[in-house]
């Protein structure tokens, strides 16, 4: 096979969303960092890596509508998470509320009820955001959401991610890589 035949793979934009001084909500920016890192170790160039803080206004400018766009941020779910939206999760689910649990979520066929998800430090959360993009025809042409349990979100000096968020994070990173830079979308 030629490469003229190869299909290219379509830009993938990482958007790590959160406070880094916030303790896990940190989250987002974390799993950027590692994507990036990893995306460099094997020479992928279809993909891009950025934080935007906590200001999620900031995404109707960020993306545009022919690429493939991950986010990633902290969440808080609440009690009454239930096992049907579970099936939006690629771990297993075996506890609600364990910090580290996270939620794979395609945004472009069915947006979770706010009520569910907690967005720990913003103003509009990524699913106030996506439904506003969709609603004005601004939202890119897939877009998703790894939603990562929280657990401490104080102000600190330095990043510190609890144990089992950070290591669901690398997980995270892994997995982004794997589904959307290296495998099949």
């Amino acid at each position: 096979m030629n490469d003229n035949n190869k299909k290219e793979k379509p830009k993938v934009r990482i958007i790590g969303v959160g406070n880094l001084h916030r303790s896990d909500d940190g989250v987002g920016p974390f799993v950027s960092e590692c994507v990036a890192e990893l995306a460099k170790k094997k020479n992928l160039t279809n993909i891009v890596c950025q934080s935007i803080g906590d200001d999620l206004m900031n995404l109707l400018s960020t993306w545009t509508s022919d690429e493939v766009v991950v986010m990633v941020d902290a969440v808080i779910t609440s009690p009454d998470f239930s096992e049907k939206s579970a099936e939006y999760s690629l771990s297993k689910v075996v506890e609600i509320r364990k910090p580290g649990t996270f939620y794979f979520i395609d945004l472009k066929k069915e947006i979770p009820s706010s009520s569910r998800f907690r967005f720990s430090t913003h103003t509009l959360s990524p699913l106030q955001i996506t439904k506003m993009a969709i609603d004005l025809d601004l939202a890119p042409k897939e877009l998703y959401l790894y939603a990562v349990e929280g657990d401490q979100f104080s102000f600190s000096k330095e990043n510190h991610l609890h144990p089992d968020v950070e290591a669901s994070a690398r997980k995270v990173a892994a997995e982004i890589i794997d589904k959307f830079c290296v495998g099949n979308i």
